[in-house]
């Protein structure tokens, strides 16, 4: 029958019954609950620690005190009497055992125990056996070590219990033995939670409390007392402790020690509680506060900062008072660490946050502008680069966090990335990419090139468009914050792409800073729109899409005198927008705005003219679009779309009156800065007369004559030979005086460069809108324009620019930045105008030879972005090199099959097309760049897509950027050859005029003549072909045959006449009979074959063709020979001597190039430092004994092979050189002929030198020839002594 279970009366359903229910509970637990309800126990007794007679108080037990010493003495006595049998059952056992069985059972125990199971046993052997005998001699009863057992003693009422399974066998349960007494137990007392003292600094106590005993009460004899020691917080007996509280000292502690402390606050406190320990007295931390020595960050890391940023000096770290709230952990010396602001910036705190984003503003300060109040930190730029890196990703994590957090994040990040670049933003810097502004140096390579660069724009951007629809932040904050994304914007294409790119960013961005009812408009709003535009012509039209410059156009309709803004701000927001609409005309874009508001844009005109004096900046920006907006209506078919604007419409509107009008009203000016306007004024009227040529009467003879007529009295002695002069002056007297050195501050270095720039940019316009004046028509009698400026006086101006050393510095990080060339786009535009003007009066040959000169080295200056300037002065040197020019100035003899093909017509298709690279291979969906020009022409307009500028990494030789055809390489002469090695791919012959008919021959033939005019016109100038270039040329017209039939050897382009002739002239400047003193080579063959040969084309695979070229066709035609032994030379690599000494030695017998034909910078190239390859030098000797070198190749054989032989000659003296040394000197002897083993035993060099032979043979001095022979008398035989000794002596 099932057991029937009580139904529950509320569910109807049987009671679930516990597992641990009575029914189920075992036999030993119902036990241990019968005698805890005989308990009579009050709640908080508690029981003591007591000595022997109180054990059986303790114990619960009523026999009296000798019963339990029997019992305890027989309970003893049977264990020992167990003992005693066990260890005679084992030591029987182990006396039955074989020796294999013991150490059988050894091995076991080991493995199982451990090695260590020995000494355990015989440690705790001995414990026992102390102890037996202190039990034995002790008269005095103690209180057994065992752990106590925790459980509740056995009420008297019970006669039996169950017995325990943990008893031994054969052990009687004590519970139940004859004499009725229970087990001795330890019992303890039902403490409560409040009884035990947690402290504060230790982990939080587990759920389950353990139970300590409480301390004795007075009458409580014999109990030994417990008391806490500190600080190691062990509970020891009193006897055996120092008492925790210090000795009494009536003495009052000084004020504001922490005794002192103690004794006001904590009276009842310890001087020894752990809770109080932060008052203690720190120990001096001045060693400690520096870092270990080596870290990477040493210096930084060890300044300390106060509240405001700046730095504690290092003696107040320790004296300073803890209520200046510079102490922020107990002990820590004075300040805050960098370490230490990072760390608190990500506290949970906010009010902490923001206090450390605040100090870490001032920190920021301090390593841009110094600390004035602090001693000298001296830290190195890569330090502070790294701070600034590791601050900036702090602050811009925080940027969305509310209130005042957020607030000083975006102060941080600002003083980060916008006032670090102040000197450049205050300065109207030109747009460029200012990824690699600065870079990196050998110090900082592990440090990225900028900051902004480590930015996850893809989050933080729209954060700060959350900023600008949900404007929480104060004003300040959110203006710079707007400052922010303005310098991401002029950064770089990336950083401009994202910010267009980021939804509801520029919405919310001119909501907020351009609506009126946001109060005062700020003109930075439209400022980032206009960087924006220039980055890209796709973001101007994606710009205009969004119907931007329709919010723009409510600016110009409500001029500053009526507008419901102060003037000043509505004269800014006017600029900008002018400055906007001209970097959209500069595309050929959205100029339908001059039709649709030609009311506000000629009530606009108006107003400029009425206020020329009070605003000089609205007059110059009104000025540019003018002239943007009349070059796009030029030529209406550049624009997008077609027809905005028309040439027709600008007459109309009258436009050249208004800029006469604007000329008068300035000339009437004697006070203001009018350096931008002039240039504004005469580049507009410059760009009228240019579209009247075009679409004017009689190629604008009318508009010219007006222009002069209005303007020449001005020029001739008014304002503007004023003008002209006074910037012709300044440019003078700064340029001679102006050293550029890396250690030139860079603040200075800007400014100067801001000087240079605003005066060429005067002067150039003066030229331009003087050339404009040209008359271009003979039969007329028109007068030009007279400059204040003569010929002589305009070509030593532009060669103290063009030479001056500020080109070598304008794109490094020293003095820095890399964008500086920017400032130096008015230079060029300078130098290329003044070559338009000299080139009107260019006739006798002296005045080409100067022109040509000066366009020479004008080619080599030029920027991205003048690609339109280089093609007119290439066309204008192919004009100029004829052969009545090359003939009667240095009478060179040029075959006449080059002009009657067109001279060097015939190669300016190729120098122009290399203006405009062809993308790589891989890249052909890659669309081209076009920098648009700094002078705003039809041309540009129709094909550029930016108006940035590259990064400066565009003008590093080690890596130069293809992308980019300026600016020219040096060899940019043999631009010819690289597309005729190419003609397979290249596209260039697709584009050649219908009437272009050139052969091979006939291009290389031109590109030498022109090859060996520039050569000669620019001489020592620094960016002229050196020997490397001029080489490598040559080769090229080697390679023209690699991969061509060669069934008749005449029609290879080499063997012609005037080609060898012109290679062979080229080269002989660099031979080493023509030097009189040794040239060192400023670079390498691969330095200068890189950018023709890209970086996935070595330049030894390159010579390897080339090698094997010659080896199939030479015929070992000389200079092509001679073209071979360049990379021979100790600075090369020694795969270039292992491919023709050991890989192609029989080249060798070919190759008798004498030493003063040699093309190097000297003989020593090729002998020091000496060789010391194995196999080099058994391709040496393996030459010298066959007789297969001849010439200068035999010279170097001889003494790389000498030098390795005699110790006087630089050996070295370790045994194995000294062995290979006697076995090269045994091998030549023996298998060489006569002459090379008296040239080996006789040669003689000293280090350093390269004397040639027979010289090198005659050396007078018998010491060396003392020490050979002596040498060779210590080791060789006597058949060797006799055949070298006669040489010795």
């Amino acid at each position: 029958m099932a057991p029937t279970t009580a139904a529950d009366p509320k569910t109807g359903f049987p009671r679930a019954q516990h597992r641990l229910s009575k029914k189920s509970k075992s036999a030993f637990l119902r036990a241990r609950e019968e005698e805890g309800k005989n308990l009579n126990l009050r709640d908080g007794q508690t029981p003591t620690v007591g000595s022997t007679q109180d054990s059986a108080l303790l114990l619960g037990s009523t026999h009296a005190d000798n019963h339990a010493e029997n019992d305890h003495t027989h309970e003893e006595g049977e264990e020992e009497a167990w003992k005693s049998q066990m260890s005679r059952e084992n030591a029987r056992r182990i006396a039955e055992m074989t020796d294999e069985e013991r150490e059988q059972e050894r091995t076991e125990i080991l493995e199982r125990f451990g090695p260590g199971i020995g000494d355990l046993l015989r440690n705790l052997k001995e414990a026992r056996s102390t102890a037996r005998k202190e039990s034995s001699t002790s008269s005095e009863p103690t209180i057994r070590t065992k752990p106590p057992n925790i459980s509740i003693p056995q009420s008297p009422s019970r006669s039996a219990s169950p017995v325990s399974i943990l008893s031994r066998p054969g052990t009687p349960n004590r519970a139940t033995s004859p004499n009725g007494k229970g087990p001795r137990k330890l019992r303890f007392a039902n403490v409560t939670p409040s009884d035990v003292y947690v402290y504060e600094s230790q982990p939080s106590s587990p759920r389950r409390v353990l139970a300590l005993l409480p301390p004795p009460t007075p009458d409580e004899e014999g109990v030994e007392k417990l008391t806490w020691k500190a600080p190691s917080a062990t509970l020891t007996p009193a006897s055996s402790s120092t008492p925790s509280e210090p000795s009494s000292n009536n003495e009052e502690p000084e004020e504001g020690t922490p005794e002192y402390i103690r004794r006001r606050y904590f009276p009842s406190a310890s001087s020894n509680e752990p809770s109080l320990a932060w008052m203690a007295m720190p120990k001096p931390s001045a060693p400690s506060s520096k870092p270990p020595a080596g870290s990477p960050d040493s210096q930084s890391s060890s300044i300390r900062y106060d509240l405001t940023g700046a730095p504690i000096p290092l003696h107040l770290h320790d004296t300073l008072p803890s209520h200046l709230g510079l102490h922020h952990h107990a002990g820590d010396a004075a300040g805050y660490t960098l370490a230490d602001l990072l760390l608190l910036a990500r506290s949970t705190v906010p009010a902490q946050r923001a206090i450390m984003f605040s100090v870490l503003a001032g920190v920021v300060r301090g390593l841009r502008d110094g600390w004035k109040s602090a001693e000298e930190v001296a830290l190195k730029e890569s330090e502070k680069q790294d701070m600034r890196a590791r601050i900036l990703t702090i602050a811009a994590e925080a940027i969305g966090e509310p209130g005042s957090v957020g607030a000083r994040a975006v102060e941080v990040v600002w003083e980060i990335l916008v006032q670090s670049d102040k000197d450049a933003l205050s300065h109207h810097l030109p747009p460029v990419d200012l990824g690699d502004a600065d870079v990196t140096t050998a110090e900082d390579t592990d440090l990225p090139n900028d900051l902004i660069s480590t930015l996850p724009l893809r989050h933080l951007l729209p954060i700060i468009a959350g900023r600008f629809s949900t404007p929480n932040l104060p004003v300040t904050s959110l203006t710079q914050l707007l400052q922010i994304v303005h310098r991401l914007a002029l950064h770089s294409p990336t950083t401009a792409d994202a910010i267009i790119s980021t939804p509801n960013l520029i919405p919310s961005l001119l909501d907020y800073f351009l609506s009126s009812g946001q109060g005062r408009p700020d003109p930075m709003a439209i400022r980032i729109i206009t960087a924006i535009a220039h980055v890209s012509k796709a973001n101007a039209l994606a710009i205009i899409e969004q119907g931007i410059p329709d919010v723009f156009l409510r600016f110009i309709s409500m001029l500053p005198p009526t507008s419901m803004y102060p003037v000043e701000v509505a004269t800014s927001l006017l600029v900008e927008t002018l400055a906007f609409y001209n970097v959209l005309a500069k595309y050929g874009l959205y100029c339908i705005i001059a039709t649709t508001a030609a009311q506000p844009l000629s009530a606009l005109a108006s107003y400029v003219v009425s206020n020329t004096s009070s605003s000089p900046a609205l007059v110059t920006a009104w000025l540019k679009l003018i002239e943007t907006w009349v070059v796009c209506a030029r030529d209406p078919h550049r624009t997008t779309p077609e027809h905005e604007i028309l040439w027709s419409q600008i007459v109309a509107w009258g436009w050249a009156d208004d800029l006469f009008a604007i000329r008068d009203a300035l000339s009437t000016q004697s006070e203001g800065d009018l350096i931008e306007v002039w240039p504004a004024l005469w580049n507009a009227v410059a760009a009228w007369l240019e579209g009247a040529v075009v679409n004017g009467i009689r190629n604008g003879e009318q508009e010219r004559a007006t222009v002069i007529d209005k303007m020449n009295d001005g020029f001739e002695g008014g304002v503007e030979r004023a003008a002209v002069a006074h910037s012709v002056q300044t440019l003078r007297e700064t340029l001679p005086g102006w050293q550029v050195k890396d250690t030139t501050p860079r603040r200075e270095w800007l400014e100067k460069l801001f000087v240079l720039s605003r005066h060429t940019t005067l002067v150039h316009a003066a030229l331009r809108l003087c050339v404009a004046c040209t008359n271009r028509n003979p039969s007329t009698s028109t007068s030009a324009l007279t400059i204040p400026l003569s010929s002589s006086d305009l070509l030593d101006l532009c060669y103290t620019l063009i030479m001056h050393p500020f080109w070598s510095y304008a794109h490094t990080a020293s003095p820095g930045p890399g964008y500086a060339y920017a400032f130096l786009r008015p230079v060029t535009a300078f130098l290329t105008w003044s070559l338009r003007f000299g080139s009107l009066s260019c006739v006798t040959l002296a005045d080409q030879r100067k022109w040509l000169s000066l366009a020479a080295r004008t080619l080599t200056r030029l920027f991205p972005g003048d690609e339109e300037l280089a093609e007119w002065i290439l066309r204008e040197m192919a004009k100029i090199i004829t052969d009545d020019l090359i003939s009667g100035s240095w009478g060179w003899g040029i075959t006449d099959e080059v002009w009657k093909k067109g001279g060097m017509e015939v190669i300016v298709p190729f120098l122009v097309h290399s203006l405009h690279p062809e993308p790589q291979i891989g890249d052909d969906d890659q669309e081209k760049v076009y920098v648009a020009s700094y002078t705003t022409t039809t041309q540009s307009i129709a094909s550029a897509t930016t108006q940035m500028l590259p990064p400066s990494s565009i003008f590093s030789s080690s890596n130069p950027d293809a992308s980019y055809g300026l600016p020219l390489p040096a060899d940019w002469a043999f631009t010819p050859l690289n597309y005729l090695l190419r003609s397979g791919s290249s596209k260039v012959f697709a584009t050649l005029p219908p009437d272009w008919d050139a052969s091979e021959v006939d291009i290389t033939r031109a590109t030498l003549v022109m090859t060996r005019v520039i050569h000669e016109v620019l001489g020592s100038y620094p960016n002229s072909m050196g020997r490397e270039e001029i080489v490598l040329g040559c080769m090229k017209v080697f390679m023209l045959e690699h991969g061509q039939p060669h069934s008749d050897s005449a029609d290879e382009v080499f063997r012609d006449s005037s080609v060898s002739s012109l290679m062979s002239s080229l080269v002989s400047s660099f031979t080493i009979s023509s030097q009189s003193t040794p040239r060192t080579a400023s670079r390498t063959l691969e330095a200068a074959a890189r950018r023709f040969l890209g970086a996935s084309t070595p330049f030894y695979q390159f010579y390897t063709d080339f090698l094997e070229l010659y080896d199939a066709i030479s015929f070992s035609y000389p200079l092509f020979a001679s073209l071979l032994i360049p990379p021979l030379a100790m600075q090369y690599a020694i795969d270039y001597r292992k491919l023709i000494w050991s890989d192609h030695p029989h080249v060798l017998r070919t190759l008798r190039t004498k030493a003063g034909d040699i093309i190097a910078g000297g003989v020593v190239e090729f002998l020091w430092p000496v060789e010391a390859e194995a196999e080099m030098l058994g391709a040496y000797i393996r030459a010298l004994v066959s007789g297969s070198a001849h010439e200068f190749l035999r010279f170097v054989a001889l003494h790389h092979v000498a030098c390795n032989i005699w110790p006087d000659l630089g050996r070295d003296g370790q045994e194995k050189s000294e062995e290979r040394a006697k076995k090269m000197l045994v091998a030549l002897v023996t298998q060489g002929s006569n002459d090379a083993v008296r040239e080996i035993v006789l040669y003689n060099q000293k280090e350093g030198q390269g004397v040639l032979a027979p010289m090198c043979f005659e050396t007078e001095g018998r010491g060396w020839k003392a020490e050979r022979l002596r040498w060779i008398t210590g080791w060789a035989a006597a058949s060797l002594k006799e055949r070298l000794a006669p040489l010795l002596q």
